[in-house]
Order: C-alpha cells, then sequence, then structure tokens
C-alpha cells in the first residue's frame, strides 16, 4: 500500500474559503466530499494578426476551483503573463459562447508508466477518474483505457473497461489501477489506437478521448499529426492533461487543440481532481470559458516571421494568493 504521507493534502479544499470576496472572481457555492487544487486550461489558441513587429493572439481559456466549479466574472485584472516571459499586452476579454453537445462518449485514458509513482504517489488520478464518472449523465458513457510499455497495461493502450453508464463497475476498476505503474510511455501510439477504437464503439455522436500522462513519448511510433489528422477524420476530441514539469506540454497542446478539445496543466497530482470534475460540461459545451485578445511586440525589434514562435505563460491570479498558469506555445504561420 502506497504511504499517505501527503494525504492531508486531499482534504486541502475542505478548509478553502468558499466565496471570494474582494475580487473579479465569483464562484459557486459546492462542497463535494473531496477536493482538489484550482486549475484551468486551453480551449483554444490562434493568431489572429500579424503586422510587422507586433502580433496578435487569442486564447480561449476557462478555470475551475478546487472543486472544478468553473470560475466566473473573469476580468483584465486577473490576468497577467509571467515576468519570465515577453511582457504580451490583454487588449480584450469577453466570455465565450457555448454550442451544446449533448451525451457524450468519452474513454479514460491514463499513463501507467513507472514514473507515476512519484509524479502521482497518493494515486490522485484513481480520485479524480472515480469523481468524473460519478457526474455522468444520463445517455453519457465511459471507458477505461491504459498504457504502459512493458508494464501492467502493454496493450498500447489496454481495455480495461469497455464503454459503459454502470458507475459502479466503472470505479471499481478504476480503482485497480492503484498500485499498477511500471514500464516506459507509448503515448502517442496509444492515443491513435485509442481514437480508433473510440470511433467504432461509442454510441454517441459526441465522442472524445481524456488523455492523462506524466511524460514524454518513449516509442516514437507514431507522430503527433497523425493523430491530429485521424481525430479529425473520425470526428473524436482528444482531451490532454500534463501532470509535472517532464510533460510534453507543447505536444499536448498541439493534438488537443487541433482535434477541438482542451489541453491542462496539473502541476500537482491533486489538480487532477478539479480538473476531471471540470470535464463534464467540457464535453457536453456547458464549461464557462473566456476569450482572450493579446499584442506583443517581438522582443529585440524586428519584424515577425513565418515560424517565429511565441512563448509564454499566463497567469490568472486568485485572491487566496494562488496562481493558475496558462502555458502557451504559438508558431507565426
Amino acid at each position: 500500500m502506497k504511504s499517505n504521507n501527503n494525504f492531508n493534502r486531499l482534504l486541502y479544499g475542505l478548509f478553502f474559503p468558499i466565496l471570494f470576496t474582494t475580487s473579479c472572481i465569483k464562484e459557486k457555492d459546492i462542497v463535494p466530499e473531496l477536493t482538489g487544487i484550482p486549475g484551468g486550461g486551453l480551449l483554444d489558441a490562434e493568431v489572429k494578426t500579424v503586422n510587422g513587429n507586433s502580433v496578435t493572439f487569442r486564447l480561449d481559456l476557462f478555470a475551475v476551483n478546487q472543486y472544478g466549479d468553473f470560475i466566473e466574472n473573469l476580468d483584465g485584472k486577473c490576468l497577467s503573463v509571467d515576468d519570465d516571459y515577453p511582457q504580451a499586452e490583454l487588449v480584450t476579454i469577453s466570455r465565450g459562447d457555448n454550442i451544446d453537445k449533448g451525451s457524450y462518449s468519452a474513454a479514460l485514458l491514463f499513463d501507467q508508466s513507472g514514473s507515476i509513482t512519484g509524479t502521482d504517489p497518493d494515486d490522485a488520478r484513481v480520485e479524480a477518474g472515480k469523481g468524473f464518472v460519478d457526474i455522468m449523465g444520463s445517455g453519457d458513457e465511459v471507458a477505461l483505457t491504459a498504457f504502459s510499455s512493458g508494464g501492467y497495461f502493454p496493450g498500447n493502450p489496454s481495455i480495461v473497461h469497455t464503454f459503459s453508464d454502470d458507475k459502479d463497475d466503472l470505479k471499481i476498476d478504476i480503482c485497480d489501477l492503484a498500485d499498477k505503474e511500471d514500464g516506459g510511455t507509448p503515448l502517442y501510439y496509444s492515443i491513435y489506437n485509442l481514437v480508433c477504437y473510440v470511433n467504432d464503439n461509442a454510441k454517441n455522436s459526441n465522442k472524445a478521448v481524456i488523455v492523462m500522462t506524466d511524460g514524454e513519448d518513449t516509442e516514437g511510433l507514431v507522430i503527433p499529426q497523425s493523430i491530429i489528422d485521424i481525430a479529425q477524420a473520425k470526428g473524436v476530441e482528444i482531451y490532454t492533461i500534463g501532470l509535472g514539469s517532464l510533460a510534453n506540454y507543447d505536444v499536448l497542446q498541439e493534438i488537443a487543440l487541433g482535434t477541438g478539445g482542451a489541453v491542462m496543466l496539473a502541476q500537482d497530482a491533486l489538480q487532477l481532481i478539479s480538473l476531471y470534475n471540470s470535464l463534464a460540461d467540457l464535453l457536453r459545451g456547458n464549461g464557462v470559458f473566456y476569450e482572450t485578445c493579446w499584442q506583443l511586440k517581438k522582443p529585440g525589434g524586428g519584424a515577425w516571421q513565418s515560424g517565429d514562435v511565441i512563448i509564454s505563460v499566463i497567469n490568472l491570479s486568485l485572491p487566496t494568493g494562488e496562481t493558475i498558469e496558462f502555458p502557451v506555445r504559438l508558431v507565426i504561420p
């Protein structure tokens, strides 16, 4: 059995302030059984205009509190660029419009490689997965899959539970992921194959793959563009969650945004709980997000050229003193 040294962190959110009193943010008063840490993600990122040394780009972002409720009433006072990056200026911010997608068929894909024992020692991903299953709605279905080359789940991916709406059965199999971590990270090949599986077996037209990983692909059998191409052809959205500093966030962003999904960063495993709790609304098209537009002068002067890369980190400051980070990587077309 794993150490419970960090167990108290799982109760962290129970003592978190429920209502922010003096800020641009208002949150819902909900107290679930288990809470995480605030987090967020990107739904879209796009270069809008390039004019000499000035570029404007759009980011569609969302943020959730420790319970997975979407944080509302954001304004420019909440957002800033990390001091370590070129200082883009926020031009506009507005609440985005959703398109209802209806019931979903979503396959959860868990990274069970050996490194997970270090990045998620208390199996927060297990609690996060169970929480996601708990909030399934009528008509939704979930499949459970996992990958680890040479480990317990060598199927690339292994189908742990086929599509089902039986919450109890799914949660039993999710619990079985704990203490079964070993092997490498056949990330791209597993995503590619799972897209095909979802397309062939999902009952709903709203189809998605939800990927959690803490590392880079170790096999090199498939390139990210091939994943994007097949997902677009099959109508499967890919939602990616990078856990820790070793996850290749740039590629996770490319895959997610290239397929109409979302990319999320969990710097702490407890963020998985809040992020997974938000996924049902994102899948149905009911999540709260904000369209932001930024302007950036080229560092060092000169004009922006095709192929130049914009790298930045947008910070969302919470009244509690916590910060949600949104890493950004865009290529000038």
